[in-house]
């Protein structure tokens, strides 16, 4: 059979029935990186052996193609588009996505049980189990197998997508499955070789958060084994699922649900009986490749339409769906005004640091207060001086020494904001000014790297590269006697731990390490711009402490962000004079070159982010393109805003009036101290 995941992706899916009326529960089972896909049958793996058991113990099953293999081949598995990123547009969302159109599929079938649905597959299997049991709770039990770990969290593109792990772990992942049912498989001979002592006890803890009842629904089978979904692992399923599913079990096995369950003899399927055609592939005329991309692109821009205001009464909603939207897209907290402070003693001069509790983050900031007499130097901090009405804060890609000359002397702008009686206060944003240099994140790419490194290894001659495994192993399950008296073999139940897998059921990532390494560093870390925009954030919060009207000045490239921050703080600030420097919002490939923040894109960009922003005044300048400002205008009166948007291509203007235009805002606009 084939069903469509995404607009115009068409998947390849097999279906397996039980005899009888019903209603039955499902299994949806998503594949690892066998090279046959949803076909694999031998002893590293079977889907088909899992299915037929499955729906021979009255489970309707069902598995459907990764993409980029067997019926399945309009994008390859190794498929990456930064350009597409800016749309949510991944092989993990992708792929995730189709787990739901599977989800949607099998519920529509009459014969299923909506309330009796699980989840199982291995490898990168089993991280599209743990996803879909975190994302959609319908989900009632998940058995991943061979995935679940603290240190290795998938060695495919697949398994990773911009900001999926910023802050988090599959471990965190699978937790979001709690207090459903969880069956933890693990094996020595792979990544998952400590769950019995580190993932599955920290697992163990957040079922405990959910109560007594919760905790004995998390499970733990692990198995002297090498990577794979082995007969006995598959066993372990069978058991498990069948005690939390509760289907009506066949009078025949249905005496052995309590304890142990074997697996029946099944009869293999022939390959070309299991495609949709002989020869495999996507259905003719279907669009392949760059086709394909647009068509999911634009999709993702009716998404991203949709999000607006239809109406005045939906305003408040959609600014709330734009800015968790842009949250999620960057990674970036709203920090409270309390969890801001200056960082370590005052130092000698105007300079402070600032930073959240708790954090570890530190900005270079600098205060400058009213005018003094000239023989002091015209400039002193703060402290010193009166207490000025307003706190405009100036961002710039040059950092704190675009307002001052090489020899220290303040430049026009800070001359006329000081003389205005503003204190004004920059800052080092990451990367920026006396900032720019190492990446302060270094360490985080070498740990990537070294990832990197014994990933290669894993996948190279060398037999392990999964660590030195545990002297004693907990909780193996010894292997049961059959109902003869025979005990299987261990060659064929389960590989040795020191046989090496064939490499055909654990391939390699196809792109080269160097894109591997920018792929994965962006799945855990957060892009240079989000963390910017975290900066003006924390800095907004801090200056929110003061009890003055904020205003936000962003030169050169720290224009969008600045918007950005905006949407996100909406009322921290009062007037934001932001200079966009010729950026084209409309244009995906202004965004490649200035601002490539994956997701941004799908929920609205700069417009909406101009929008959610909402009641700071807004004054954009150098926009190039197409922005539509009327709709923006419109969709900020239907929130109740009497604060203004000025739009305009031309440049921000001379320093002098840049202080007159603040100078004019805070006459009009309403006094947002406090807020």
């Amino acid at each position: 059979m084939r069903f469509e995941g995404a607009p115009g992706l068409w998947v390849g899916a097999n279906l397996w029935r039980p005899s009888g009326r019903g209603p039955f529960p499902v299994v949806l089972h998503p594949h690892g990186h066998w090279d046959e896909g949803r076909l694999a049958d031998d002893v590293d793996g079977s889907t088909i052996a899992l299915l037929a058991n499955f729906a021979r113990r009255g489970y309707v099953g069902l598995a459907w193609d990764m993409i980029g293999y067997n019926d399945t081949r309009q994008l390859s598995h190794s498929f990456t588009s930064r350009r597409a990123e800016l749309y949510g547009i991944t092989i993990l969302g992708l792929q995730l996505r189709v787990s739901l159109s599977a989800l949607e599929f099998a519920l529509s079938l009459p014969e299923v049980d909506p309330n009796r649905i699980g989840v199982t597959g291995a490898s990168g299997g089993g991280s599209q189990a743990i996803l879909l049991a975190a994302v959609d709770e319908r989900i009632a039990a998940s058995a991943p197998v061979c995935m679940v770990s603290s240190t290795m969290q998938g060695g495919c593109v697949c398994e990773n997508a911009p900001g999926l792990r910023v802050d988090a772990s599959n471990v965190e992942i699978a937790a979001l499955a709690a207090p459903r049912p969880q069956l933890l498989v693990s094996a020595t001979g792979d990544w998952t070789a400590r769950t019995p002592s580190v993932e599955f006890p920290a697992l163990r803890e957040v079922y405990r958060l959910h109560g007594a009842a919760a905790e004995e629904r998390l499970g733990l089978a692990h198995f002297r084994a090498a990577h794979g979904y082995h007969r006995p692992m598959r066993e372990a399923v069978y058991s498990f699922f069948d005690r939390w599913l509760r289907p009506r079990a066949p009078a025949k096995v249905a005496a052995r649900t309590a304890e142990v369950v074997f697996e029946e003899p099944y009869a293999s399927e022939r390959i070309e009986d299991l495609l949709f055609h002989a020869g495999g592939g996507p259905p003719p005329g279907a669009l392949r490749g760059r086709a394909l991309v647009a068509r999911l692109i634009e999709d993702a821009r009716s998404r991203a339409a949709a999000a607006w205001p239809a109406a005045d009464r939906d305003a408040r909603r959609s600014s709330e769906t734009i800015r968790t939207g842009i949250r999620h897209a960057l990674g970036v907290e709203v920090p409270a005004d309390s969890e801001v402070n200056r960082l370590g003693q005052p130092l000698p001069t105007e300079s402070i640091q600032i930073g959240r509790e708790g954090r570890g983050d530190s900005i270079p900031v600098t205060l400058y207060g009213p005018p003094v007499p000239r023989e002091a130097g015209g400039l002193r901090p703060v402290a010193a001086g009166a207490t000025p009405r307003a706190m405009t804060l100036v961002m710039s890609s040059g950092g704190r020494g675009v307002l001052r000359d090489g020899r220290g002397a303040p430049r026009l702008l800070l001359d006329t904001l000081l003389q205005s009686g503003r204190e004004v206060v920059t800052a080092d944003l990451l990367g920026l000014g006396e900032a720019a240099g190492p990446d302060r994140r270094l360490l985080h790419r070498e740990a990537v790297a070294g990832f990197l490194q014994e990933l290669e290894t894993y996948f190279g001659e060398a037999p392990d590269a999964c660590g030195e495994r545990p002297e004693v192993q907990v909780g193996l399950p010894a292997w049961p006697e059959r109902s003869d008296g025979s005990r299987r073999a261990a060659a064929s139940a389960a590989p040795s731990p020191a046989a090496r897998p064939r490499a055909r059921s654990r391939r390699p990532p196809p792109a080269s390490v160097r894109i591997l390494l920018d792929h994965y560093f962006r799945t855990y870390n957060r892009p240079d711009d989000a963390e910017r925009v975290q900066d003006i954030l924390t800095l907004l919060a801090w200056g929110t402490n003061s009890r003055r009207r904020l205003e936000l000045v962003c030169l050169g490239r720290t224009g969008p962000l600045g918007l950005l921050a905006c949407a996100l703080a909406p009322g921290r600030v009062a007037t934001a004079v932001l200079d966009l420097s010729g950026f084209d919002p409309a244009s995906d490939q202004a965004w490649l070159r200035r601002l490539d923040l994956a997701g941004l894109r799908l929920v609205g960009g700069l417009e909406a982010a101009a929008f959610a922003a909402a009641p700071t005044r807004l004054h954009l300048f150098g926009v190039r393109g197409k922005f539509d400002a009327r709709r923006v205008r419109a969709a900020r009166r239907s929130l109740g805003s009497r604060a203004g948007l000025v739009v305009c291509s031309e440049t921000i203007g001379d320093p002098a009036s840049i202080s007159r235009l603040l100078a004019r805002a805070s006459l009009s606009a309403p006094d947002l101290r406090g807020h």
